[in-house]
């Protein structure tokens, strides 16, 4: 389970570098990671970067807090 904790925290804090032609995909899969592992990923995301967890909000809000927001990205 620690090696899914830190995979997941390290690939989320990678948001922020993420644009153009990737973006779509990567929150795609950040999105179904979360829904895939969400007791891993509500934990994670209280320990990622500020900026990252601004550009992941969205899919904490859904996840973890079960509010469905647009998509910011």
């Amino acid at each position: 389970m620690a090696n899914a904790r830190n995979c997941i925290e390290k690939y989320s804090n990678i948001a922020p570098y993420v644009d153009g032609e990737y973006a779509e995909g990567f929150f795609a899969d950040i999105a179904y990671i979360a829904d895939e592992n969400p007791d891993t990923f509500c934990k994670v995301y209280n320990y990622l970067l500020p900026v990252s967890k601004d550009k992941l909000s969205s899919v904490y809000k859904k996840v973890c807090l079960g509010i469905e927001v647009e998509k910011e990205y």
